[in-house]
């Protein structure tokens, strides 16, 4: 016998306890108001009167409008608006402070298509209302393509069994779906979703053995929020989750957090200033995903051992892996998306996350699984794009022992062959063969006959080139100004920068580079990982221009430092002892 899907299952339960005789009725702002409501030209003109003769089995479909009327569905029922844009239910005008719902589910319920817009109070701390709820333990419900907007909660739901959510748009919300319950029957679908939620985009509680499937769905957190939240010991499946943090906040929290939970978490996205990207457990499987921005990566949240593979941990803070040591199916690499700041997460061509998963799990066209969120059985397939790679960042200009030399950041794409280096006398010029001035394949390129020609004011851009000779847009514009308007004491100091040490990796030294526009008091801190200070490397007045410190682990009794992470920080304060700049960055020690 085939196995047919358990969504599958439920639908036909739910056609199979539909009686055989139900009736369809009709609401429209511009009904007559006379039951029963079966045409449009009898249709009513409130929803909840054709529900309150609706029997179970039946059908109403509801025209575009405002319906400005709380809901309270019958078990049985087909509730269908005429679409998510068009078709509203606000209860903006009833709203009370507490324990309000604008609709009502019940057993063996379908609500589709609808607008609900709960209440003004959005967005000020005493958040008032809730999208959807179920009153008691329902069974075999499905909720989908509806939009909820200005709420407390978008769905919350408690002890329902059975449950399907889908394709719904939750936004301007404090938590998107609240899940909880101590039946051991709760099963949960929630796919394909788009959550904006301020505080939580899903929390999932349960007792006993209920199975939650959390998949394909965007999730936007802003503010103190956090993604994916689930407590106590039932099964959850997260896969192919885009979870993203907006807004920078003090507390960071959690982009999917599984404590004492069995949880797969495959295929995921997660990106943002997060506390921790993703906190697992000994019983969790962490596969196949990307963590980037956040402060952690992956966390093994109580020194177990979670079955942690193939996943990619990138630009992450402090640690892209906490708590454990990564095997070696475990990376640390630009993931070459085609554009974050679009959350586009599509791999690039030559992305090194392609074919790069878990060798047991394939992908919709049958090869071996991508990492990230289009990845896996429950991906999408796709042709990988060469694009150009992205412009170079960090430019600037460094001038030691007579010499003057051009120095950016190094590209993270795995295609990258070298650099392009341009220069005009006027600003904003364009990238062409006449404005060519050289290639370089290191970051580094000395200028010196280019300031020395009688140029007397020259303006640089560098491009970057890779394998098939696509290149990138200009970077940051360097200017070189007259030498008697600059100082030739380090880089021109055109802002306050703290650069990355080099080298790095280092051992036993490396060099921090540190830029001041004016005049300033400058302290540079070594830090370890946990924020204990190691060095001052320097605490004193320094002049206006670009300075550098040398940190040697070897020397000053500090050879007990361990192989890892540290942090080193810049702190500037200006002669009218205002703070003016802080910055931190990483640097890696390989002994």
């Amino acid at each position: 016998m085939k196995n047919i899907p358990i969504k599958t299952v439920y639908l036909l339960i739910l056609l199979i306890t539909l009686p055989l005789h139900s009736e369809i009725r009709y609401v429209s702002k511009t009904g007559s108001a006379q039951p029963p409501y079966t045409s449009w030209a009898t249709a009513s003109d409130s929803i909840q009167k054709a529900i309150n003769i609706s029997s179970f089995g039946d059908t109403i479909y509801v025209a575009n409008g405002v319906y400005k009327e709380q809901i309270v569905m019958i078990p049985g029922l087909s509730l269908i608006g005429s679409g998510m844009d068009s078709c509203v239910i606000d209860t903006r005008e009833l709203v009370q402070p507490s324990s309000f719902y604008a609709v009502t589910i019940s057993d063996t319920t379908l609500l589709r298509g609808f607008k609900i817009i709960v209440s003004d109070m959005y967005p000020i701390n005493n958040y008032w209302g809730i999208g959807i709820r179920d009153p008691r333990r329902i069974v075999n419900s499905i909720i989908e393509f509806n939009m909820l907007e200005q709420l407390q909660y978008g769905i919350l739901l408690s002890r329902s069994d059975s449950v399907i959510i889908r394709k719904n748009i939750i936004k301007e919300t404090r938590e998107g779906f609240n899940l909880s319950g101590i039946i051991s029957a709760n099963n949960y679908f929630i796919e394909e979703n788009y959550i904006e939620a301020i505080s939580l985009g899903t929390y999932v509680s349960f007792g006993g053995d209920p199975k939650t499937q959390i998949k394909n769905n965007i999730m936007i957190i802003k503010k103190d929020g956090e993604g994916i939240f689930r407590w106590n010991t039932a099964l959850i499946t997260i896969e192919n989750n885009i979870v993203i943090k907006s807004e920078t906040s003090n507390d960071w929290r959690f982009g999917i957090n599984i404590s004492r939970a069995n949880g797969v978490i495959k295929n995921n996205v997660i990106m943002g200033k997060f506390r921790q990207g993703i906190v697992g457990l000994d019983y969790n499987e962490i596969i196949n995903n990307v963590v980037m921005n956040s402060r952690y990566g992956i966390e093994n949240g109580e020194n177990n051992t979670p079955l942690i593979k193939y996943n990619n941990m990138w630009d992450n803070l402090i640690n892209n892996y906490q708590g454990f040591t990564p095997d070696s199916t475990n990376m640390s690499v630009d993931p070459m998306f085609v554009d974050t700041s679009g959350w586009d997460f599509r791999l690039q061509k030559h992305s090194p996350m392609i074919d790069a998963g878990d060798p047991e799990i394939l992908d919709v066209d049958g090869t071996r699984s991508d990492i990230g969120v289009y990845g896996g059985p429950y991906g999408v397939s796709y042709p990988y794009e060469d694009l150009a790679p992205g412009k170079p960042r960090g430019a600037e200009l460094l001038h030691v022992k007579n010499k003057t030399f051009l120095r950016w950041r190094k590209n993270t794409e795995s295609d990258i062959t070298g650099y392009k280096i341009y220069n005009d006398t006027i600003p904003e010029f364009p990238i062409s063969q006449q404005t060519y001035f050289a290639s370089e394949g290191d970051t580094l390129i000395e200028i010196t006959d280019l300031i020395n020609s009688g140029i007397p004011r020259a303006y640089l851009k560098v491009t970057a080139v890779d394998s098939l000779g696509n290149e990138s847009v200009g970077g940051e514009e360097v200017l070189w100004g007259d030498p008697l308007t600059v100082k030739l004491d380090g880089i021109i100091p055109q802002a306050y920068k703290l650069y990355q040490n080099y080298p790095n990796p280092f051992n036993p030294t490396t060099t921090i580079g540190f830029t001041l526009k004016n005049r300033g008091y400058v302290k540079l801190m070594i830090y370890d990982i946990k924020g204990e200070m190691i060095k001052v490397l320097t605490n004193e007045w320094k002049e206006r221009g670009y300075h550098e410190e040398e940190f040697n682990y070897s020397g000053q009794k500090l050879t007990s430092l361990a192989s890892g992470i540290y942090l080193y920080k810049l702190e500037i304060i200006d002669e009218n002892m205002i703070p003016v700049f802080t910055d931190i960055k990483k640097m890696i020690l390989i002994k």
